[in-house]
């Protein structure tokens, strides 16, 4: 079983887009220095917006 805790969630999500923002590098097609920084930046803003989101419902 595998689990699907918020955490879990955070961390595959930042591993895989650590792996997509790297193969976009790696192909010339993103111009980043830190594909992990620039991930983590990432799920940081989309958990910001979907925390805004669901405030804006309320």
């Amino acid at each position: 079983m595998t689990s699907t805790s918020p955490s879990h969630l955070f961390a595959t999500l930042y591993r895989r887009g650590t792996a997509w923002i790297t193969t976009l590098r790696d192909q010339g097609r993103a111009d980043v220095t830190d594909p992990e920084a620039t991930a983590a930046v990432l799920v940081a803003a989309w958990t910001d917006h979907a925390v805004t989101a669901l405030n804006l419902r309320s």
